[in-house]
């Protein structure tokens, strides 16, 4: 009776197990050019930049296009991470304007309605202040959000086990290619 109730949750566990095996990404690859970050341990700072090269000491990377290539020793290397690409701004426009739209229509509201004077020509309701402000604000946060830099996306790998081997890039360059095993 016990075998019957045990047996589909350990056949559960391990198609679950199988499936995120077969599911798991292979090893991720730094080819010479790949744009990388570096954060090392003594000093403790993050150097972004694109890879040069790797040996058995130290690991090259150079900052901007016309700086020189730093070397950064393997044993101070704390984390890497490789760009995979840039965030999207639409991304960010569309935050922008949530949040605008949102921050202004509190505003508007929290001020409650109008007064209705005499020499008053135009008064509006709480919501409808609500609703004016908060699209002026949406409209600003989303101007905001499309100026502001996307950046990179980064993608974390191990740094325990580095493999060097030439590589031939599709330009036909001999380079270096590193690849990062879990």
């Amino acid at each position: 009776m016990r075998i019957t109730r045990i047996l589909p949750l350990a056949l559960g566990a391990l198609l679950a197990g199988l499936a995120a095996y077969a599911s798991a990404e292979p090893a991720p690859q730094i080819t010479t050019g790949d744009r990388i970050k570096v954060e090392t341990t003594t000093p403790a700072r993050a150097h972004v930049g694109t890879f040069v090269g790797l040996d058995d000491s130290t690991l090259s990377l150079r900052p901007s296009v016309n700086d020189a290539a730093i070397e950064i020793p393997r044993s101070d290397i704390a984390a890497l991470s490789v760009s995979t690409g840039h965030r999207s701004r639409f991304r960010k426009a569309l935050f922008g304007v949530g949040i605008g739209a949102v921050s202004g229509f509190l505003l508007g509201y929290s001020s409650g309605d109008d007064e209705h004077g005499a020499w008053d020509f135009f008064w509006f309701t709480a919501e409808e202040k609500g609703l004016i402000i908060g699209t002026y604000f949406a409209v600003a946060g989303g101007i905001v959000g499309l100026a502001l830099n996307p950046g990179d996306r980064w993608s974390r790998v191990p740094v325990e086990t580095l493999r060097v081997a030439p590589h031939v890039t599709s330009a036909g360059v001999p380079g270096v290619a590193v690849t990062l095993r879990f």
